[in-house]
């Protein structure tokens, strides 16, 4: 629920939602990102996957190799842009850090600590488009 109320209602809708329930059964959709959101005004769709780690020394492991290619086969699929939340710290509902990292920017399972600090931001700031048309 962290991640979803970065995305207002009022500026975006949420399409899909493949985050993890405790259903009873695998469905094939949790391969997929955990959420796609529309920006409202814009009429563009982006995916998020979200991941939660309770502490970071030098680097982390973000996904395994098979997610990232999972991750991929949907953006090219779709033709939507992925992009990993990575958050770090304090508790799932409320890291400490936080990090927005296009999938196109982790080609690896494996990222350096100072290589995600590139992709910090504030922790409590709603989630926008820059002038280019991504997330910022």
């Amino acid at each position: 629920g962290y991640v979803e109320k970065l995305f207002p209602e009022e500026t975006w809708k949420l399409i899909e939602d493949n985050s993890f329930r405790k259903l009873k059964r695998w469905t094939e959709s949790y391969n997929n990102p955990d959420f796609v959101f529309k920006h409202i005004g814009k009429n563009k769709e982006f995916a998020i996957e979200c991941k939660y780690i309770s502490g970071i020394g030098k680097g982390i492991t973000w996904a395994y190799e098979d997610q990232i290619k999972n991750y991929n086969n949907f953006s090219n699929k779709r033709n939507i842009l992925v992009y990993i939340f990575i958050g770090v710290g304090g508790r799932p509902n409320n890291p400490r850090e936080l990090f927005l990292v296009p999938l196109t920017s982790l080609k690896y399972p494996y990222i350096k600590l100072d290589y995600l600090k590139r992709f910090k931001r504030n922790s409590k700031e709603k989630i926008d488009l820059n002038l280019e048309g991504n997330l910022k």
